[in-house]
């Protein structure tokens, strides 16, 4: 009976571990400092492009600009009460992978003593599950966007 009080502890701290890594992430996804640059670069771009007449292009700049403000100066009331998933499909397979392949490590490496070599490709399929679980989250971003 004892040997089971501390598989569930593990398995309890393993778990505890791995909500706050999730937590973690879904504080830094919204931290992004190079968002506010890119609008600067953006602003300065238009500014040269008014100064050429390019009116076109000033057009198209004008409204990416517009675009990306509000992802930048969204009110705290806004994101407070909304939860937006933008791809809840890819989430969901990220949570299953995380659980999945996480339960199944700390199970072997319970009943086995120890690590094995073959653990590390439950690793990866963790790992891919958290990287799921962030792109669920954070959306398909464009590179450079």
């Amino acid at each position: 009976m004892d040997l089971e009080k501390d598989t569930w502890e593990i398995i309890l701290e393993a778990i505890t571990v791995l909500i706050a890594v999730l937590g973690f992430t879904y504080q830094i996804i919204g931290f992004d400092p190079q968002k506010r640059r890119r609008l600067k670069t953006d602003l300065e771009i238009l500014k040269i492009v008014k100064e050429l007449g390019l009116i076109e292009e000033q057009n198209r700049i004008s409204e990416h600009i517009k675009s990306r403000v509000p992802d930048i100066y969204r009110k705290p009331s806004e994101t407070d009460t909304i939860v937006r998933i933008p791809d809840l499909q890819r989430l969901v397979v990220g949570i299953i992978l995380t659980l999945f392949f996480s339960g199944v490590t700390i199970y072997y490496y319970i009943d086995r003593g120890g690590f094995q070599w073959w653990m590390l490709i439950n690793i990866f399929f963790i790992l891919s599950g958290l990287g799921n679980i962030m792109l669920g989250v954070n959306g398909e971003q464009k590179k450079g966007d």
